[in-house]
């Protein structure tokens, strides 16, 4: 779709059926470094964070039920 198309943003989730989320955003960020990643997870683990922080995303936020 990305090359396909122009995009502003991409939306990601970590656990998806066919790619890990870590693994698409590697490729997302290597291939189309202008384009900003942020990644939505109901993992709220502070590795994995970083870890996602350091493969190039623009932000990483936990999916949450709390108010």
């Amino acid at each position: 779709m990305l090359r396909c198309q122009r995009v502003s943003l991409v939306l990601l989730d970590l656990v998806m059926p066919h790619i890990g989320g870590e693994d698409l955003l590697a490729q997302v960020t290597q291939e189309f470094p202008d384009v900003p990643v942020i990644i939505l997870s109901g993992l709220n683990q502070l590795e994995t964070a970083v870890r996602c922080m350091k493969l190039g995303a623009f932000d990483y936020y936990v999916k949450t039920t709390e108010q």
